[in-house]
Order: structure tokens, then sequence, then C-alpha cells
């Protein structure tokens, strides 16, 4: 079994997202992992159910009877380009929400192409503080404590639901 998955490991280390899953379900059958199963952080919650899509290789998951719900994402630069969307689609299509988010301050310091904005960076347009949710999309995502969270393992099962496979995680409650 050890040849099979150092043979499986080197195959998913070209980059196919198959080969990455057969190497996923080699390993939990010698371990005996459950396949619905994530470990964020290190800490192996069972019973993973999955909840709403955000976007594109961005999902939440929830635990059970566990009230923890966690934002997963295939990578923290998908995770940020989520982010920017949704703040941009709610520029575009909620302006009243989005007003009340930002505030009238901001707005009108980015129509004078002078620094505003929330929170503590200035910037000077409203595509340049889109543009910042690309770095920190904890600041999005992880409402319960604004950490982001490294996914160590993912369940066969719990990955083929989402479509991808998760490495990094967003406490959103």
């Amino acid at each position: 079994m050890d040849t099979n998955i150092r043979e499986l490991e080197r195959v998913a280390a070209s980059g196919s997202p198959d080969d990455a899953l057969r190497l996923m379900r080699a390993r939990e059958r010698a371990d005996g992992f459950d396949n619905e199963s994530i470990v964020i952080d290190g800490e192996v919650i069972d019973g993973a159910e999955i909840g709403y899509e955000i976007a594109a290789g961005v999902h939440s998951i929830i635990f059970g009877d566990d009230p923890r719900e966690y934002i997963v994402a295939e990578s923290s630069e998908v995770a940020g380009q989520a982010s920017r969307e949704r703040w941009a689609e709610m520029a575009e299509h909620d302006a009243a929400e989005f007003r009340a988010m930002v505030g009238d301050e901001a707005l009108i310091a980015w129509a004078l192409g002078q620094y505003g904005g929330p929170g503590s960076t200035q910037v000077k347009s409203l595509d340049a503080w889109l543009d910042l949710h690309l770095d920190v999309p904890e600041e999005e995502f992880a409402g319960y404590d604004g950490e982001h969270c490294d996914v160590d393992r993912v369940g066969s099962e719990l990955a083929d639901e989402l479509g991808f496979v998760p490495t990094v995680a967003y406490r959103s409650n």
C-alpha cells in the first residue's frame, strides 16, 4: 500500500485534480480517515455538511450539531477574488446597502480623487478599495475571529461534494 501511495503522490504532484483525488482516497483507505471529515488547523472535524456556495471555489460548510460554520476555499487567492466580487456586486446592485456599509465620507472622497475608505487603509478610488479585498479575504469571511485557517486535510467525499479541494478556511460564526 505504501508503494501505491508514494506512486500516487508522485503523479498527483503534477497538479492533476483527478490524481490528487485518487491519492486522497488511497490515504483514507490506508489510515481509516472519514471521507466526510476535514482537518482545519490540526483539528479533525467530523460530519461536515455542505452549506451554500459563495462563488466558484468558495463554499460554506457546517458540522451537524456543532454550531460552527466555516467558509472554505480552494485558495486564499480564490477567496480574495470572491470577496472583491461580493463588494463590487453590492456597490452595483444595492447602492443603499453599500453606502450604509462604506459611508458617505469615503464615497465623497473617492469621487473627488482623495484618500478615503472605511477601516485603517485609505485609498483614492472604489476600485482600489475593492482590490484591498484580494489580499485579506478573512476580513470578509472570518466574522468569528478574523483569522485565516489552514485546511490540512479533507475527505474525498467532502471534496467531491464541494467540487474542489479546499486549502484555507475562515470561521464565520
